[in-house]
């Protein structure tokens, strides 16, 4: 079965519910802000979790877990603190883009003062800056150069623009044939310090390849959460010639992922009524 290990962080502000909501930009529907969860396959459990959400969110929830004026937090977070941890919940399970069973593990965490985690959020900085501006301005290789990195490798002299790249590539026999010189592509990229996974951009050798993108997050209302990620899955339904873009997105996997997030939310936020203003541990059920 493809295990996949994620978590999620809630908290109430004002009566509201809000998440930290990772999100990719640059690869899905050109620049549009593609917001999921964060996982990743299983190696341990805890370890998997806690590093792709530091990873795409820029917070650490080991970090989070010592008290408002730790030493060691060195006032990161500010008056954010847990109040409650859920873990070892039983498996969502769904169906993957083959048609194979897969199962989703959330660690729900609920947080006090979750508002104060907005200035450390991976890209909170440069939150309104198009992905290609961001590229441009950290001297990245532009598509010409990668294209012609390509042709070094024996790739087609004839496709040369983007929109023949992409044409080009929208077979699926040219991809496979393709991958690995893409993939190395991307390894040059980052031995020459160009890209990496804790910051900056990312080079996309595999949903959209020759682009960069960002992963990033946003403090969200979990009403406007829920309704972003509908709209998004919901447009790669209604407009199919953006497949090539797309990678999870509408498909069976992604949508049964969604499906079993959303309900978590859900659970989660009734979680957090019951919570009281001083941390607490909650078993489950």
């Amino acid at each position: 079965m493809n295990e996949k290990y994620g978590m999620l962080m809630l908290g109430r502000e004002e009566g509201r519910a809000y998440l930290v909501a990772p999100y990719t930009e640059g690869r899905h529907h050109a620049d549009e802000k593609a917001f999921t969860v964060a996982k990743g396959d299983a190696q341990s459990a805890d370890r998997t979790a806690n590093a792709e959400f530091r990873e795409e969110t820029g917070i650490d929830a080991g970090l989070l877990a010592l008290p408002p004026g730790h030493p060691v937090r060195k006032g990161a977070y500010g008056r954010a603190e847990i109040l409650a941890r859920l873990s070892d919940l039983p498996p969502f399970t769904f169906a993957d883009d083959r048609d194979r069973p897969a199962a989703l593990h959330l660690d729900i965490i609920i947080v006090r003062h979750i508002s104060d985690l907005a200035p450390f959020l991976k890209g909170a900085q440069e939150a309104d800056a198009p992905v290609e501006r961001l590229a441009a301005g950290q001297g990245l290789p532009p598509f010409a150069r990668l294209i012609s990195r390509l042709h070094d490798e024996g790739f087609p002299l004839r496709v040369e623009t983007e929109a023949q790249f992409r044409t080009y590539m929208e077979e699926p026999r040219h991809r496979e044939r393709w991958q690995e010189a893409l993939s190395r592509l991307r390894q040059e990229l980052e031995d020459a310090g160009f890209i990496s996974d804790e910051e900056g951009l990312k080079f996309d050798d595999k949903v959209n390849p020759l682009h960069y993108f960002r992963e990033g997050a946003e403090l969200l209302t979990l009403e406007d959460y829920t309704q972003r990620v509908t709209e998004a899955a919901q447009a790669t339904q209604d407009r199919p010639e953006e497949k090539y873009r797309v990678s999870m997105l509408g498909t069976r996997r992604y949508g049964g992922m969604l499906d079993a997030v959303l309900m978590v939310a859900q659970d989660a936020k009734a979680l957090l009524d019951a919570c009281e203003d001083e941390p607490v541990v909650l078993e489950p059920a």
